[in-house]
């Protein structure tokens, strides 16, 4: 016998989600659980479009409408601009990042200027996104945040061993296999 269960959601209430996802509020939801003899057979969600409520978390970056205000695309060396428009920038004021409009005195001079290798603003990027709702929060970036040189596994091992050799020389393995230690099995 299967039975259909409906959840209605209105403003206010909240889906619950792990800690690491954003959750939006939700405007109007129904949830329809559709419940067999022993446990949930299917679950369907049917939403108005444009409704996040913790349904499509990333819909805001991916849709052409949300995407471009709510998106910034990092590029080395090139400010930090975004917006449907391209209207909109990021500039520091002290060590927060703070949203402006191009023009009316400010230009792309003014703006952030991305730096892949500087560490310290790499960190102020990666905390950089803001609650969608806020008016004049901050987007999500995409992109290289930070990039550092360092060798890699292979060229640290290589060097390694070349230290090795010049310090006891290049080892002999049948002096190795006869060595002093040896003993006879009776």
């Amino acid at each position: 016998m299967l039975q259909q269960n409906a959840l209605n959601l209105d403003g206010g209430d909240i889906l619950t989600a792990a800690a690491d996802y954003i959750l939006f509020p939700i405007n109007k939801v129904q949830i329809t659980v559709f419940v067999g003899e022993y446990d949930v057979t299917r679950t369907e969600v049917t939403a108005p479009p444009g409704c996040c409520g913790g349904l499509g978390i990333f819909e805001i970056f991916t849709e052409k409408v949300t995407k471009p205000d709510n998106t910034l695309f990092l590029e080395q060396d090139k400010p930090l601009i975004f917006g449907a428009q391209r209207n909109k920038g990021i500039k520091l004021d002290g060590f927060k990042p703070v949203t402006v409009e191009l023009g009316n005195g400010v230009s792309a001079n003014d703006l952030w200027i991305h730096d892949e290798k500087d560490f310290y603003k790499a960190q102020i990027l990666v905390r950089l996104f803001d609650d969608v709702r806020i008016e004049g929060h901050l987007p999500r970036p995409f992109g290289v945040i930070y990039e550092t040189d360092r060798p890699c596994y292979e060229d640290m091992l290589n060097l390694q061993i070349e230290e090795v050799i010049r310090s006891k020389g290049k080892g002999d393995l049948d002096k190795l296999l006869r060595g002093n230690e040896t003993w006879t099995i009776a």
